[in-house]
């Protein structure tokens, strides 16, 4: 994987389906021998209207459309915490015109919660990855703790409790990462979406959560920003720590979002779609794009892609297991 990194249920956006168009497709791009669509293609973002996975499928699907000089259409399918829109498309015909904007979620998360989840993420095709989200340890602004290791000391003296974006979340997830390798005392409480579980802990009824980097920033005149959760400083706030470099990393990495086709898609097709992808993630636009949003680009090819995305299955599955984390779906 690449040393960019980028996950969930906050990030997410538009019910229906957008036609992108920027004028002529193929305009300034030199067309290859590749695999080249004949009709539309799907992209499905699993979440309703608003947030990041939306937006990322709506900067990627223009520019896909210009290189594949073909119409790329963004069809929001919001519900069951992203498993409809992932099932639609684990259902769709494998012939490379339907791909669901999956995350760590969706796919590395969502099969270890869920026990009447009615798709199987590992016969997914992964076709490309586009980025990978990182969060950041904040605590309300009155928490007696200045750093991350005041605050580890604070959880073995008594209980914590810390927000998420809701039950078997990606930051629930991370968080739980946390406590059981430094053996703290927090209490979870769920709440339904990033936005909330922010206006909870500013409001001082929480103590602490794990919230994806764009918001923690948006927000960090009214929070105690501890860290990074990973391994490596955010390149776009370099101010702020990792838990690593403090003394306190997780084994986790950053989630990632990537393009993932219906299972035994032919593989010429997606190399073609991992080449675009690819070239798109790697323009300084991109970049500049991706780091506003609290996003990190990366592009790994399709055989490494595919082998990251069973890595995470196991480790986020592990720490989901051993936190027993378990719900029932959401209708």
């Amino acid at each position: 994987m690449n040393d960019s990194r980028f996950s969930r249920r906050s990030f997410i956006v538009s019910s229906g389906a957008a036609v992108c168009s920027l004028g002529l497709p193929g305009i300034g791009h030199a067309q290859r021998a590749g695999w080249r669509p004949t009709r539309p293609v799907r992209l499905v973002v699993p979440y309703p209207p608003g947030g990041g996975i939306d937006i990322v499928a709506r900067f990627i699907a223009p520019r896909m459309q210009e290189r594949l000089s073909q119409a790329i259409v963004v069809e929001n399918r919001g519900g069951a915490v992203g498993m409809i829109g992932s099932e639609l498309v684990y259902r769709a015909p494998a012939d490379g015109y339907t791909y669901v904007v999956a995350s760590a979620d969706t796919h590395s998360i969502n099969p270890h919660v869920y026990a009447d989840i009615r798709y199987n993420a590992r016969e997914f095709a992964a076709a490309a990855p586009i980025a990978t989200l990182d969060y950041m340890l904040v605590g309300r602004a009155d928490l007696e703790a200045q750093t991350m290791r005041e605050v580890a000391e604070l959880g073995k003296k008594r209980e914590l409790t810390f927000a998420s974006s809701g039950v078997g979340s990606s930051a629930q997830v991370v968080t739980e990462a946390l406590k059981a390798k430094y053996g703290l005392k927090m209490l979870h409480v769920p709440y339904g979406g990033s936005g909330p579980a922010a206006a909870a802990v500013m409001g001082g009824q929480v103590d602490l959560v794990m919230l994806p980097i764009a918001i923690a920033l948006a927000s960090r005149t009214k929070l105690k920003i501890f860290g990074v959760a990973s391994e490596k400083r955010f390149e776009g706030a370099p101010d702020v720590p990792s838990l690593a470099e403090q003394g306190f990393p997780i084994g986790l990495e950053p989630a990632w979002i990537g393009l993932m086709a219906p299972p035994k898609t032919p593989v010429d097709i997606l190399r073609e779609v991992n080449l675009v992808v690819g070239e798109i993630v790697r323009e300084p636009e991109s970049k500049q794009r991706l780091t506003a949003l609290g996003l990190a680009p990366y592009t790994a090819t399709l055989d490494a892609f595919a082998s990251h995305v069973n890595d995470e299955f196991d480790r986020w599955g592990k720490v989901v297991k051993a936190a027993g984390i378990k719900a029932d779906s959401p209708k």
